[in-house]
């Protein structure tokens, strides 16, 4: 027992100090002195429809075409099927047995190809905050996984799962060391959230009002793709690769750019027409706290009724 709190306190002492891209590789690793395995992909992705969308991935052990070759097979895959259905404990398959059936006969022989005689696989259900993040173990020989080494996976992908939460939130912080009043998120090559700061949606709402997504909005994406700055009505967006991954830095742009995320959700939109009590009500504090920070935008705007605000936030 004491051997595993050592390792897992080491797993999380690496995952504060280890970059984005090397930390998986180093998850794989660890799993090795808990569990045999003779091959593993770490996942990230998301799910559409009935298949699975891999963004970025670690191959162990296993040609990496293994990901190309499956692409067009997901959707035809029972196992990422039951996945997807988002199980509470790790799914064990035999594939010889499980893709037996005629109408699997292309998993079958994807599986024949790679040598993945038994599976083990768990991961995160997918939330609105990030991507969907699994490991599959594989092995070639005919050793099934067992119940016992099933239970290990879940007991300690617990532990992966929320070091994965404390190695992203590192990397942003690692990122914006001086705090120069850019909100930061971490994405994918397909700009899904990876990790945000707590402010950095809001910044984006400025720009578009109704933002509550996993991924960037299309125009940000676009901009990134490009390799240039997003430049919009009242937002700007900065792009720095991070390995595999892209740091965005968003903030405000003109004058108003001097108000906080808070009060500037509040300002546009008590200009767009909303009453105290619908902000508040929105934004889950009093009409009082409302009016406070809306005599903070005034000050700061130096403007002294709503009409001029509105003219001020459309200006810019």
């Amino acid at each position: 027992m004491d051997e595993v709190i050592a390792e897992l306190a080491d797993l999380y002492r690496l995952a504060a100090d280890a970059s984005v891209d090397e930390f998986p590789r180093a998850v794989i690793h660890r799993l090795g002195r808990w569990i045999d395995f003779d091959g593993a992909v770490f996942g990230f992705g998301e799910a559409e429809a009935r298949s699975l969308h891999i963004g970025t991935a670690i191959v162990h052990q296993r040609d990496t075409s293994i990901l190309a070759d499956y692409a067009p097979l997901s959707q035809e895959d029972p196992v990422t099927a039951a996945f997807l259905r988002r199980p509470a404990r790790p799914i064990v398959v035999d594939a010889r047995t499980m893709y037996a059936p005629v109408e699997h006969e292309a998993v079958r022989d994807f599986a024949r190809r790679h040598e993945l005689r038994h599976l083990l696989l768990f991961g995160d259900a997918e939330t609105r905050e990030g991507p969907l993040r699994w490991v599959v173990l594989y092995r070639s020989r005919d050793r099934a996984f067992d119940t016992g080494t099933s239970e290990r996976l879940w007991g300690v992908w617990q532990h992966i799962s929320c070091s994965l939460d404390l190695n992203r939130a590192e990397a942003l912080r690692r990122a914006n060391p001086r705090r120069d009043g850019t909100h930061l998120a971490l994405v994918d090559a397909r700009g899904t959230l990876e990790a945000v700061d707590p402010e950095f949606r809001s910044i984006l709402r400025l720009e578009w009002p109704q933002f509550d997504s996993s991924r960037l909005p299309t125009p940000v994406l676009r901009a990134m793709e490009r390799g240039s700055p997003f430049e919009g009505h009242a937002v700007e967006v900065e792009f720095r690769p991070l390995g595999t991954r892209v740091v965005c830095r968003a903030r405000g742009r003109g004058p108003s750019a001097a108000l906080s995320p808070r009060e500037q959700v509040v300002a546009s939109r008590f200009a767009a027409g909303r009453s105290h009590k619908e902000i508040a009500a929105e934004l889950g504090v009093s009409p009082h706290t409302v009016r406070s920070q809306l005599a903070q935008v005034y000050r700061k705007l130096g403007v002294s009724d709503k009409a001029m605000l509105a003219q001020r936030l459309r200006r810019e």
